[in-house]
């Protein structure tokens, strides 16, 4: 699957370079609907990007843990995104991957500060992530993550204070 998705992106890609060239003497109607269709590919290439890289497994999240990779995240998101506290102890996979992939999609599209924070808490990782963007919805994908792991999810909106979540995943300690 990961092969036939490079292939189309690369397939829409490829020929787009030379495909603009070849409008810049173009008559104004043959370029505004060579544009189009140029920017159609690039939108089809991007949403393939999405699908390809959805569900990729970081590196750092298996070399160095899921505290790491939760601070690359935090690095790499658009929207700001506040660490409060992070475990640090090492845990199944199987959890890692749980936790990381639930803090990634609550923060995906958030519009404001997201806060997250991430604990060891009884035998359980207790993930808490806070935000102001007013969104209460869109979190099948996480829910769906965390029950994969035995885990659950509770969401909490508010009108003022915005939306929490709280996943909470068993581990070993």
């Amino acid at each position: 699957m990961q092969r036939d998705l490079q292939a189309r992106v690369q397939r829409h890609l490829d020929d787009l370079p030379g495909r603009l060239r070849d409008l810049a003497g173009a008559p104004a109607g043959q370029v505004r609907a060579g544009v189009a269709e140029a920017a159609d590919d690039v939108q089809r290439a991007i949403d393939e990007l999405r699908q390809l890289a959805h569900g990729i497994f970081p590196v750092v999240l298996a070399e160095e843990g899921l505290a790491a990779a939760v601070e690359v995240l935090a690095e790499r998101s658009d929207a700001p995104v506040e660490i409060g506290s992070l475990a640090e102890e090492r845990l199944t996979p199987a959890v890692e991957a749980a936790a990381y992939f639930a803090i990634a999609e609550s923060i995906k599209g958030a519009t404001g500060k997201a806060v997250v924070d991430v604990e060891s808490d009884g035998g359980l990782l207790v993930i808490r992530i806070g935000y102001d963007n007013g969104r209460a919805n869109g979190f099948t994908e996480i829910d769906d993550r965390v029950r994969a792991v035995d885990g659950r999810l509770h969401v909490r909106h508010d009108q003022d204070a915005g939306t929490a979540i709280r996943v909470e995943i068993p581990c070993a300690s």
